[in-house]
């Protein structure tokens, strides 16, 4: 059973100290008669057979992610094409009653989608900046591992063009920093930096969203940004693919790497003690089960605990934290779910889905009318009527808080490059790797 069996009346994000879980079918609209598309193409996805439609169940304005094939195998309708009244007249001056598809589902290719919501000057603005954030702090990692010293005021530029390039369209930042991939070329060094960098990206991004000053803003971003520093000093640590070992999570030395980055940054005398501080704090969690104190929520900073709910996030969802990533509202709800036991931050997750809504950007969603879409802005107003553009050609944008369509649940059977999280996991540590 996965998660999508569930909806989560996230209550706790209105200032509620509980939250509450209704069955789907609770949301559901009135049963259809139709043959729903989407479940045709996750059994496609998952058995890769054929399976036979009638012609009378295919509904006009409905866009089909698979080819449509006569009885003699010949297409008569392409992918990505909506189904028209002509293709159905078409169809039966053929005397065809039914068509089949077949197990060869395309890649649902999310970033086309964005790129085209998003002004394309900006995103490159966003990418340029963020990249060069990545070689500064990659440099500096460099210079530390041999000894040398860094200049720190570069960290702070780094995290200040951070900043201002979400001030000027957060949605649009967030778009690359979650979705941004590591390259397989990548060195231990560089995807430290990647990952240091786009942790320093989302909880800028949070921070600000919670009204806090400048000075605390910037201090989380330096605190992400410069955290995982003295693991250049390990690159052993991680696999061929630049991921951390498993067995490494659980020793001590690793454990202690926060305290060990703190004293780097401590060493070169110019940033400020609560700097310090906060980074030897940015793995702790809400009940104390975190590293490498074991402090809980009310002995650590808010800067540092913005910082360590953002990286669980990541650690969940991103592509370039995880090989096999999990789906963004999947992650969401899990994190709610260890809120409850108090792993999680309240305050802080309450602030991300805010910020993110329930299904983040990027997000591939199914709708009430059988049409798949994709989240490209959250409504602060309601964390689950987020702002859509349709996976279709010539796709509308739709702001579900006035469109009479609401999200159903996430098309994650459309993409192959992120998992589902089972029910039977909520209660396990997920965003600590445990196989290679």
């Amino acid at each position: 059973m996965y998660i999508s069996r569930y909806r989560f009346l996230a209550v706790a994000i209105c200032d509620q100290q509980y939250l509450v879980f209704l069955p789907e079918s609770v949301f559901e609209p009135r049963p259809r008669c139709r043959t729903s598309i989407l479940t045709i193409y996750s059994e496609l996805m998952m058995a890769h057979t054929t399976h036979e439609i009638m012609t009378s169940d295919l509904s006009i304005g409905t866009t089909v992610p698979f080819d449509l094939r006569d009885p003699d195998g010949n297409i008569v309708h392409k992918a990505g094409l909506p189904v028209t009244e002509r293709l159905l007249e078409r169809l039966k001056s053929m005397g065809v009653t039914s068509v089949t598809v077949r197990g060869e589902a395309p890649v649902v290719d999310v970033d086309s989608i964005l790129n085209s919501y998003f002004d394309a000057e900006h995103l490159q603005a966003i990418t340029t900046k963020l990249e060069e954030g990545i070689e500064e702090l990659n440099r500096s990692i460099e210079s530390l591992i041999q000894g040398n010293a860094i200049e720190p005021k570069l960290m702070t530029d780094c995290v200040e063009s951070f900043i201002q390039q979400s001030s000027k369209d957060t949605s649009a930042f967030l778009a690359v920093v979650l979705h941004r991939v590591l390259k397989s070329d990548a060195d231990t060094v560089r995807a430290i930096s990647e990952r240091s960098a786009c942790l320093s990206c989302l909880s800028t991004s949070i921070a600000s969203s919670m009204g806090l000053d400048s000075a605390s803003v910037l201090r989380t971003g330096l605190a992400a940004l410069l955290s995982d520093i003295s693991l250049g000093n390990h690159q052993d640590w991680f696999d061929e693919r630049r991921y951390l070992r498993p067995q490494i999570i659980k020793s001590e030395e690793y454990r202690n790497h926060p305290v060990d980055s703190g004293r780097m940054i401590h060493a070169l005398g110019t940033f400020e003690s609560q700097l310090i501080e906060c980074v030897s704090q940015t793995h702790e969690l809400a009940d104390g089960s975190g590293f490498p104190l074991g402090l809980k929520a009310d002995g650590t900073m808010m800067e540092s605990r913005i910082v360590s709910m953002s990286e669980i996030y990541l650690a969940l969802s991103s592509p370039l934290f995880s090989s096999s990533p999990f789906l963004e509202s999947d992650s969401l709800a899990y994190m709610i779910h260890q809120m409850t036991y108090g792993h999680v931050d309240r305050t802080v997750l309450r602030a991300m889905i805010k910020s993110l809504s329930m299904f983040p950007i990027g997000s591939l969603v199914k709708l009430d009318d059988d049409k798949v879409a994709v989240v490209v802005q959250p409504n602060n107003a309601n964390p689950f009527q987020p702002i859509v553009k349709l996976y279709e050609a010539g796709g509308k944008v739709k702001d579900l808080t006035i469109s009479n369509n609401q999200i159903v649940g996430p098309a994650g059977d459309l993409l192959s490059n992120r998992r589902r999280i089972e029910k039977s996991k909520l209660d396990t540590v997920l965003w600590i790797p445990s196989g290679s």
